[in-house]
């Protein structure tokens, strides 16, 4: 890891117990807050309505790969790769222009004596959705890579586990991305959940084996995307 990169992530020595923090969400607030922040599940809601896109036929998919960025730094993103059974490949990205999802949820609560109507919410965030133009043996190896970085990526839980077990030691991130990465294919669907070092518009960072593809695909994304 980049020493630039290591104050993200320092090494805690835990005694009785991890106090527990929304693993969803920019850790960013400078003002004080009259009313509690969105809460994980509608901030999650909010942005499945704003990048809504429609599901094709089980049928007609032989897998797809959804890959959502939220930032404390950037606006979020969300990568959709599909692959049909026809052979042919449909790839979109996602970004939100102007103010983030996480932002403008917030700003509305308090605007709105603490309520959260997650629908009304979605509607004042604005989003841009551009094709990507992407080779069907890029994507091949991009499935086969997603399979490497979940293998790599439990037996980093493995090695953390026992890490724990040992010393008392457990990695924690004071501010970064929230990486969240759905895998359908048939009759399987795998749901991942990290948070990690945030997201870098040019070079894919990680200490996760997930995260680090998830940035590899992004950055593509980011240069490939239609203007």
């Amino acid at each position: 890891m980049n020493s630039h990169k290591l104050a993200l992530a320092l090494r805690v020595f835990i005694v009785v117990a991890i106090c527990s923090r929304s693993s969803y969400g920019p850790a960013q607030s400078s003002t004080a807050q009259t009313y509690p922040l969105i809460t994980p599940e509608a901030y999650e809601r909010i942005l499945d309505l704003a990048f809504a896109h429609e599901q094709p036929s089980p049928k007609q998919l032989q897998y797809s790969m959804v890959l959502r960025f939220m930032t404390s730094t950037h606006a979020e993103s969300e990568v959709v790769i599909s692959v049909f059974t026809n052979g042919s490949i449909q790839e979109n990205f996602w970004q939100i222009s102007g103010q983030s999802a996480w932002n403008a949820a917030n700003d509305y609560i308090q605007k709105n004596s603490g309520n959260t109507d997650v629908e009304q919410i979605a509607k004042l965030i604005q989003t841009q959705r551009r094709l990507i133009s992407v080779r069907p043996d890029q994507v091949t190896l991009w499935y086969s890579d997603l399979l490497k970085s979940m293998r790599r990526s439990t037996a980093q839980l493995q090695e953390e586990t026992a890490l724990f077990k040992k010393t008392g030691e457990t990695p924690v991130y004071l501010d970064g991305s929230t990486y969240e990465l759905w895998l359908d294919q048939g009759l399987t669907n795998v749901h991942w959940t990290v948070m990690d070092e945030e997201v870098d518009d040019t070079n894919p960072t990680g200490h996760s084996a997930i995260a680090r593809w998830m940035n590899e695909v992004r950055r593509y994304a980011l240069e490939r995307a239609t203007k």
